[in-house]
């Protein structure tokens, strides 16, 4: 009887274990059916990206349609570390979050468009050269195009900095290092696409969103796309152009929170001047870029004084850092290119968050404070060192002279000599005076940066333009996602052929191994 129940419960236990196995079978066989999306783990830092609470809640909240774009044509072509030429890469990281948005919502729909065999499709959103992966998110209500270098950012905490740099930032700041002397590169990398993308989502499903109106009419340069628009886009505003049909028809519409004037080639009139005046003592914020090659206070008297009004004025000279290049001859200013200089930030007015030690100006000018002005409060934002000067008539005279020297080393002795000759000052080249009414508190604001670069894409400026577009514009709290680092997950690679080996030890040889002590066991008990 004592065998016969030790044989009964052996038998139960075999056939329990037999159940198992069987299972065990059926359920990876099941497993294997599902779509790759279900059964694919993130081990690999380029399929890493994901989406959050914050991307989930924007996108069940969602009540528009929206189409996301992903540009990518096997045409555009690049090389590879030899130097052969292949077809530019698909970025990974964003395909993957992108799919994501695709399959987190039904009001998102996911189209990949080779944007070189539809260019008429890429006309209607932008001129500008972009890269292989860039983003467009488009509503019924607006559209927005992310650049694949949007996406990602950058730290150098060996300046003791934890800020995530944009492309723009870091290129600058390495560029800026480079011509010091130094070789930098960046500790660490982040994948930002789902703050971009998101941010993007938001933009374009908003029913409404502040208007930012750039000028026209005078030969002004349009605000260039690309990163300025991402920049509009973290604050929810849009921009468009306001045109002015006559003159008595020229006003500022009525909440508008920034107004630009982008390099002018022509003076604005006597009554766009006091629109001018007007919009700023109502709190308005204006602003102005011009270029030394354009502005002169003889030819643009109105614009001269909208500036003095605000307690500026302009220094018409082309202002170049002497002290900017340094190489084996010494130090000089012509060797290098002449209308480009590295302007020290002030780290005051807009710029007391701004982490970024320099700017870098193009055909500059300089701005002087006008000192009998009341009422209003100049603050510089970037200035030269001391050793600047203007490169006036005389000095283009001599500078023009010395090429025809044909030996370089007395070429760079002349030149050097030119330089030092030259009186040197500390030019503002960029300023923010802030209108004051007579108990001192704040109405509006001109930002005046006499540079011609000052709104073009990948300029220093795009990160201040930034600055002032969250300051001017009331919105609503916009998306902000922290990136996550590329490659900080550990990384698991299996080769395919391995796949099927592994498949076979963990499905079958381990169970069995498991099992086999079990029934030698059970035979034991059973010959009892």
């Amino acid at each position: 009887m004592k065998n016969k129940r030790i044989l009964i419960s052996g038998s139960y236990t075999v056939a329990v274990a037999a159940i198992v196995i069987c299972v065990a079978v059926v359920a990876n066989i099941l497993v294997g059916l599902l779509p790759e999306e279900i059964r694919k783990t993130q081990t690999n830092p380029e399929e890493m990206p994901t989406i959050g609470k914050v991307t989930h809640a924007l996108l069940d909240s969602l009540d528009t349609d929206i189409t996301i774009y992903h540009l990518y044509s096997e045409s555009i072509t690049g090389t590879d570390e030899d130097g052969n030429e292949i077809v530019a890469p698909m970025d990974d990281k964003i395909a993957n979050i992108l799919e994501k948005y695709d399959k987190a919502s039904d009001r998102i729909k996911l189209k990949t468009i080779d944007p070189v065999a539809y260019p008429d499709f890429m006309k209607k959103y932008t001129q500008n050269s972009y890269n292989q992966s860039s983003v467009i998110v488009e509503s019924e209500k607006r559209w927005m195009f992310i650049d694949t270098s949007q996406m990602y950012r950058w730290t150098f905490k060996d300046l003791g900095s934890t800020e995530y740099l944009t492309f723009e930032e870091m290129y600058n700041l390495l560029y800026y290092y480079y011509s010091q002397g130094v070789a930098l590169s960046p500790d660490n990398t982040y994948f930002f696409g789902e703050n971009e993308i998101t941010g993007a989502i938001d933009y374009v499903s908003r029913e409404s969103i502040p208007v930012i109106y750039e000028m026209t009419g005078h030969e002004e340069t349009a605000l260039d796309g690309g990163s300025y628009d991402a920049y509009l886009t973290e604050v929810n505003a849009a921009l468009e152009t306001l045109t002015k049909k006559e003159d008595s028809d020229f006003a500022i519409p009525e909440g508008t929170p920034l107004f630009i004037i982008n390099a002018p080639k022509k003076d604005i009139s006597e009554k766009e001047l006091e629109a001018l005046k007007a919009y700023i003592n109502a709190g308005g914020t204006v602003i102005l870029t011009t270029d030394c090659n354009t502005y002169k206070s003889e030819t643009m008297p109105n614009i001269a004084a909208l500036c003095a009004y605000m307690g500026m004025k302009g220094i018409e000279e082309l202002v170049v850092e002497s002290t900017a290049y340094t190489g084996e001859q010494g130090s000089y200013g012509y060797a290098q290119y002449i209308d480009q200089i590295y302007a020290r930030s002030s780290g005051k007015g807009i710029l007391k968050n701004y982490t970024s030690p320099i700017i870098m100006v193009s055909g500059g000018h300089g701005i002087s404070t006008v000192l009998d002005c009341e009422n209003v409060e100049v603050t510089p934002l970037a200035t030269t060192t001391e050793n600047a000067y203007l490169y006036t008539e005389d000095v283009r005279k001599a500078m023009e002279d010395a090429m025809s020297i044909t030996e370089e080393e007395e070429y760079y002795k002349t030149v050097d000599a030119i330089i030092k000759e030259a009186p040197k000052n500390a030019y503002d080249m960029a300023c923010q005076s802030v209108l004051k009414d007579s108990e001192g508190n704040s109405r509006g604001t001109l930002y005046w940066f006499a540079t011609s670069n000052a709104l073009v894409q990948n300029s220093s400026f795009e990160a201040v333009f930034s600055l002032i577009v969250s300051d001017t514009c009331d919105t609503d709290e916009s998306i902000s996602l922290i990136g996550k680092e590329v490659g900080e997950e550990p990384v698991l690679e299996i080769e395919e052929n391995e796949k099927e080996v592994w498949g076979i030890v963990l499905i079958g040889v381990i169970p069995v191994l498991c099992i086999i002590p079990g029934i030698i066991l059970w035979d034991i008990r059973r010959r009892k």
